[in-house]
């Protein structure tokens, strides 16, 4: 069934200081067979940073069972979901909860005192309930805005923003969590883009980021877990026939003056991202960031060799290329399909959680459930999430392929 860099320093330094209290791990935060929650307002409603993680660790770590929910609302800040911790995110049982809030706590007005206040003290009280709960929690500071495409946020609704980020980074200190300051990043990467282009922006609205400030969002995320892992790479030497396989296997290496060919199944394969969200790179090299799919071959005769994998043809390198090393992640071979399907069954999710959890909560306008209907639509959503959540993981099953490189 088909379900439809070079940074600057203040870049580089925001994407290192991920975890204020403990250092980066290998092994993300969230393990195998457990669930994640989402819990934000509009942008994480939005569905793209979360499909992106979500991407992510399917890709990542074929083979393992990983659940997401989304408890995203639209208007909500920090005041109001600490209300509805209980109903839209324990209940779901998570393992790790991710919390992103700010512009809707800030206001649309400049800094004030009560409304900073009931932010950090909404959020301490949120941290405190899911840790008592025994569930990991992850924070990110808010976005920021584009006041050039809203005139009216100047001068002061980043200025507002960038003192919440300050508290909520203290508040993760005195709690001990994991943290990442999103602000600093897209403020950096806001800041240099227009510099190149005055109408460059990350936002659909300048508040609401398009795919390119959601890449950004999930890269965020993705590094405040620890999930830091890279592909698989592979290195051959054609003159000795020896090779090296990281997270891959390789059988049947046939080594001739003009082909080389070899069976390989890959055990962590590329994130895919929206192709629109390309527009960041030029800014934060996302593919090096975690996208690394390296294919090395030494010891070829000098020369363009074709790179053809099952029926595709991946493109044509010299020997040269080869030999220092190709990243593969965003060429279109069978790696790129599957992380199409990945991504479109994760959109299919979202999109049908979203719409019954709402159904469910009786947020939809003239939808009045009595709580038996609301109990069986409940367990149908669970059900059938879970069923979406199977699908995506048979979607990266099949990773055998037959690689061929041959002499032009």
């Amino acid at each position: 069934m088909t379900l439809i860099r070079k940074c600057s320093l203040v870049c580089a330094a925001a994407l290192m200081a991920v975890l204020l209290t403990m250092s980066l791990k290998a092994a993300p935060l969230l393990k195998a067979g457990q669930r994640l929650v989402f819990l934000g307002d509009s942008i994480t409603q939005q569905r793209i940073y979360t499909r992106y993680v979500m991407n992510y660790f399917t890709m990542r770590y074929p083979g393992s069972s990983f659940s997401f929910r989304n408890a995203g609302i639209g208007g909500d800040q920090a005041s109001w979901a600490v209300d509805r911790i209980d109903r839209d995110v324990l209940s779901l049982k998570p393992d790790v909860v991710t919390i992103c809030f700010g512009v809707n706590d800030v206001g649309y007005k400049p800094f004030t005192q009560e409304a900073y206040d009931a932010y950090i003290g909404s959020l301490k009280a949120m941290i405190v309930k899911l840790k008592q709960a025994g569930v990991q929690v992850v924070l990110l500071t808010s976005t920021v805005v584009d006041d050039d495409t809203v005139a009216s946020f100047k001068p002061f609704l980043n200025e507002a923003l960038s003192q919440f980020r300050d508290g909520l980074m203290a508040l993760a200190r005195e709690e001990r969590v994991p943290i990442y300051d999103l602000y600093a990043l897209m403020m950096d990467i806001q800041t240099r883009a227009k510099a190149d282009d005055k109408w460059f922006t990350m936002f659909l609205d300048g508040v609401h980021p398009n795919n390119a400030g959601h890449s950004l969002i999930a890269l965020a995320l993705l590094k405040a877990l620890g999930a830091i892992e890279q592909p698989a790479t592979l290195t051959v030497d054609a003159s000795s026939k020896q090779f090296s396989a990281e997270k891959c296997k390789l059988t049947n290496l046939r080594v001739s003056e003009r082909r080389l060919s070899f069976t390989r199944t890959d055990d962590a394969l590329p994130v895919w991202f929206d192709a629109n969200a390309a527009v960041i790179r030029k800014y934060i090299d996302l593919t090096n960031e975690i996208n690394r799919y390296m294919f090395k071959v030494s010891g070829l005769s000098k020369g363009n060799w074709r790179l053809k994998v099952q029926n595709t043809v991946i493109g044509t390198f010299s020997n040269e290329a080869l030999a220092a090393g190709v990243n593969l992640a965003t060429y279109d071979g069978p790696w790129m399909q599957m992380g199409k399907s990945v991504n479109a069954i994760s959109q299919a999710q979202e999109d049908f959680y979203l719409n019954n959890w709402r159904i469910s909560r009786d947020q939809l306008p003239d939808t009045v459930l009595t709580s038996d209907q609301t109990a069986t639509a409940k367990q149908q959503m669970g059900t059938l999430a879970a069923l979406m959540e199977t699908t995506r993981l048979e979607a990266v099953a099949h990773r055998c392929w037959n690689w061929n490189l041959e002499k032009q």
